[in-house]
């Protein structure tokens, strides 16, 4: 796959698919709670076109490629070139009129991401990560993005969206032991927290019950501005679950020590 051509059709997509989550932004839509007795899960009709409309790219450019969607599941071979999509990553900020989702959408190649993007259209702003190389693309033109050089925890800025997505117990003490070592801890970011870090504004991003398309597109956003992500037990990232990205490795082993007795 060329990378100019991979990151051209990844902005394509990115317009197509806010020609449908912007006029539903901030606007009286229906919501359905996914949830089967668990945390809350929304998902609207805005979530099922805007996947549907990325989907039918894909398949007419790539129709060999698979495809694994958040609301639609998969579709064709996953074990070479396929694409994940979360069509509104954040749908309880979507649905709250808060500009912190994001459309995900990443290539994989035998499982693992190679490039991704992120695209907040209210905002304007589209991250791209792959081929050694994470940009910002917005309405001032394109701009390469670097993770921040901190190696110290006690300095550290940490974002994750909810301290409700820990479960009670070792995870959620392991986190709350971490927060007591940084120097500021914020909640509500979504995937903008990981682009934040790969623009070098933030140190750590610590979640946990994730979704494999909440993470995949992000992982090439993060890994090509320098910046490192993991599961909590050290692994590479080929799955959801329990997920850190750090600005620096020496930021990643603190924190993983810390987060270790919940991996």
């Amino acid at each position: 796959m060329e990378a100019n051509g991979v990151k051209q059709f990844l902005l394509h997509l990115a317009e197509c698919a806010s020609k449908i989550t912007l006029p539903g932004f901030r606007s009286n839509i229906e919501v359905i709670d996914k949830a089967a007795g668990s945390l809350f899960d929304p998902v609207t009709d805005i979530d099922l076109r805007t996947e549907k409309a990325i989907t039918n790219e894909i398949k007419i450019r790539f129709p060999e490629h698979g495809i694994s969607g958040e609301e639609y599941g998969t579709v064709g071979p996953q074990d070479r070139w396929s694409w994940i999509i979360d069509p509104i990553d954040g749908t309880r900020s979507f649905i709250s009129g808060m500009p912190t989702w994001g459309t995900l959408i990443g290539l994989l190649f035998e499982g693992k991401p190679v490039y991704g993007m992120m695209s907040q259209p209210y905002v304007g702003d589209c991250f791209i990560g792959g081929a050694g190389i994470s940009e910002l693309h917005n309405a001032e033109g394109s701009k390469v993005l670097k993770s921040g050089h901190n190696s110290d925890l006690a300095n550290s800025i940490l974002f994750s969206t909810t301290p409700d997505m820990f479960q009670a117990g070792a995870e959620s003490d392991c986190f709350n032991h971490l927060v007591k070592k940084v120097k500021m801890t914020r909640f509500g970011a979504d995937c903008y927290g990981y682009c934040l870090l790969a623009s070098g504004f933030v140190d750590l991003v610590v979640e946990s019950n994730l979704k494999y398309c909440d993470i995949a597109p992000l992982v090439p956003i993060i890994e090509a501005s320098g910046g490192v992500v993991s599961h909590w037990d050290g692994n590479s990232v080929r799955a959801g679950g329990q997920i850190v990205a750090a600005s620096t490795q020496q930021l990643l082993d603190q924190a993983l020590e810390l987060l270790a007795n919940a991996s």
